[in-house]
């Protein structure tokens, strides 16, 4: 499925481990292996990515199992220019949790409308 895009609308992800919170902007892209990714929350990694034309924004979250990472959630959202405005103040909090650490991960994304 394709969606009418301009290039406008783009997505910001708020991810909080630890007390300490990145934020994370995620442009526009029609590279499906294109992805934006933090380490910056170690034993974390977040990664999003904006499919605009097809109006996906999908968000990963992995832990760091020594010699490899680990997906330890995954999320998709539809985010259009059409339905932006309604996710200016969120898609909700994700909580997510590491069984190994037993420590919780807060995910946020809010879309960024330029209509």
């Amino acid at each position: 499925m394709s969606v009418a895009w301009s290039g406008e609308t783009r997505a910001r992800c708020s991810v909080e481990y630890g007390g300490k919170t990145v934020h994370v902007d995620v442009q526009p892209t029609s590279d499906v292996y294109a992805m934006t990714t933090s380490d910056a929350l170690s034993p974390f990694r977040f990664s999003a990515q904006y499919l605009a034309e097809r109006g996906k924004l999908k968000t990963y979250v992995y832990h760091d199992a020594k010699s490899r990472y680990v997906l330890i959630h995954a999320a998709e959202y539809t985010l259009t220019e059409d339905n932006c405005k309604q996710h200016q103040s969120g898609f909700g909090l994700n909580k997510i949790y590491s069984a190994r650490l037993e420590k919780e991960l807060f995910l946020q994304c809010l879309a960024l409308c330029d209509q």
